[in-house]
């Protein structure tokens, strides 16, 4: 439904906080490379000398997302043909990801320093949320005849 595609965690599975397999918008840098490079790679790929499968690797999926397209297409080309390793390529994804969060993280401090504010947003965002929900019952109610 959306145009970014659902990224599983760094362990191949469903990202969820109960696995423990997510990097969370609040990792510092060092934990974001840590996680970055427990992550679960091409299962194929035993030697780096063996051509890679991208097309099966957690770690390509984030390089599409997070990394500029020419960049996903050369490490794509390069995995392929065993120029690059995983371990390379982590370690370059650890700092793309943590570039990637500084603004994020920024305004999240930000935010957290003027609680009212965030209270405010919440509302606003209930009242929304309300205004929808209630239109779509009167909608369901109105089909079933209620």
């Amino acid at each position: 439904m959306t145009k970014i595609p659902r990224l599983l965690g760094i362990d191949g599975r469903k990202m969820s906080k109960s696995y423990n397999n997510s990097i969370e918008l609040g990792d510092s840098g060092e934990l974001v490379r840590e996680k970055v490079r427990r992550m679960f790679t091409d299962p194929k790929r035993i030697k780096r000398s063996d051509p890679g499968h991208p097309d099966v690797c957690n770690v390509y999926n984030y390089y599409n997302v997070f990394a500029d397209g020419q960049l996903c297409k050369t490490r794509q080309k390069q995995c392929r043909e065993a120029e690059v390793g995983c371990t390379d390529c982590k370690k370059e994804l650890g700092e793309i990801l943590t570039a990637y969060l500084v603004p994020i993280q920024k305004k999240r401090r930000e935010l957290f320093k003027d609680k009212k504010r965030i209270l405010k947003i919440l509302a606003k965002g209930k009242e929304k949320t309300l205004a929808i929900a209630q239109a779509t019952m009167n909608e369901v109610r109105q089909t079933i005849g209620l």
